[in-house]
């Protein structure tokens, strides 16, 4: 017995075992027809980056589970595959070719170059990925993978959605979207979210004219302006207190712990407070509209818009 353990001459000895007795080949031979099947198929990563400490951890986890099903008897699949398509990988390609914008790709790269350098780039490094399945005792590492942008990957997809719309499992519908101005593309929850950052950002005060009152407004903040064309309605907590504060001859609805900083942002003093409410009494209330465009004209034949709504929310200090 070695006074020192040499993990590397260890780890030689048995990959050389396992290459020689072809062991990784037997164990990952699946019998489609086996009475007993198991498939525990992960999300690919992308195969343009290298593979970090984090990796080993959830390859090992998902690796134990198929030698458990394998020792029980199972059938495993065990199947490698990598990301080769979304945005990560364009985006970091038109830094490489020094893109500005889509344009420059059709007038001055070339689609057919800008695909074929995306190609390269999501597979530079698949078979650092591979030998580390290997490292790790992965016998996903002696499979040979799927790439996401290969045809029959691709004619998969499609066969999968064409499956689900004649079983009736997909209707046609709409919903709201991201869209980024830049990619000229969709983009999904998880490219949004891994994006968010702090910032500092402008934000205005609005007066809307309550409908059937005379010099009465709803004071509304808002850090979206640009959604006032197509605006529908106006939330206030149920639980909270508003006030009409009185400056001049107008009267202003707003949240009662915000009319000290609204009012003296505007070096304003000599309002008061004539009246006291719940966020449940304005509920109902009907308001006039800032814009008027033809959004809002047919926005108006919907007994439901420019109303007040209760929303729960958590009032902070520029909210109201």
């Amino acid at each position: 017995m070695p006074d020192i353990y040499d993990f590397k001459k260890t780890e030689k000895e048995i990959m050389d075992y396992w290459e020689k007795h072809k062991i990784p080949h037997q164990i990952t031979k699946f019998n489609k027809n086996a009475k007993k099947k198991f498939y525990l198929l992960d999300g690919p990563p992308y195969a343009n980056g290298s593979p970090h400490a984090g990796h080993v951890m959830t390859i090992a986890f998902k690796d134990i589970w198929g030698k458990f099903r394998t020792m029980q008897g199972y059938d495993v699949w065990y199947q490698p595959g990598f990301d080769c398509h979304g945005l990560p990988i364009e985006n970091k390609v038109e830094k490489l070719l020094g893109v500005k914008s889509k344009q420059d790709i059709v007038e001055r790269i070339g689609e057919d170059k800008f695909i074929d350098e995306c190609r390269k780039f999501s597979t530079q490094a698949l078979n650092e990925w591979m030998d580390f399945y290997k490292q790790i005792g992965a016998w996903k590492g002696w499979l040979k993978p799927y790439l996401t942008y290969e045809d029959y990957y691709i004619e998969s997809g499609w066969w999968t959605i064409k499956t689900l719309y004649e079983k009736g499992l997909m209707t046609e519908g709409k919903k709201p979207i991201h869209w980024c101005p830049k990619c000229e593309s969709p983009l999904s929850g998880y490219e949004v979210t891994d994006s968010y950052k702090d910032v500092t950002d402008p934000s205005v005060y609005l007066k809307f004219s309550i409908a059937g009152a005379k010099r009465e407004y709803l004071l509304v903040w808002t850090t979206t302006p640009w959604t006032l064309p197509s605006n529908v309605a106006l939330l206030v907590h149920p639980d909270e207190t508003y006030v009409k504060a009185k400056f001049g001859d107008e009267i202003y609805v707003l949240a009662e712990k915000l009319v000290k900083e609204v009012f003296e942002k505007k070096k304003i003093k000599d309002y008061k407070i004539i009246k006291k409410m719940k966020g449940t009494d304005i509920a109902g209330l009907k308001y006039i509209p800032l814009l008027d465009v033809p959004v809002q004209e047919e926005n108006r034949k919907n007994p439901n818009a420019h109303k007040v709504y209760l929303y729960i929310h958590v009032l902070k200090k520029v909210v109201g």
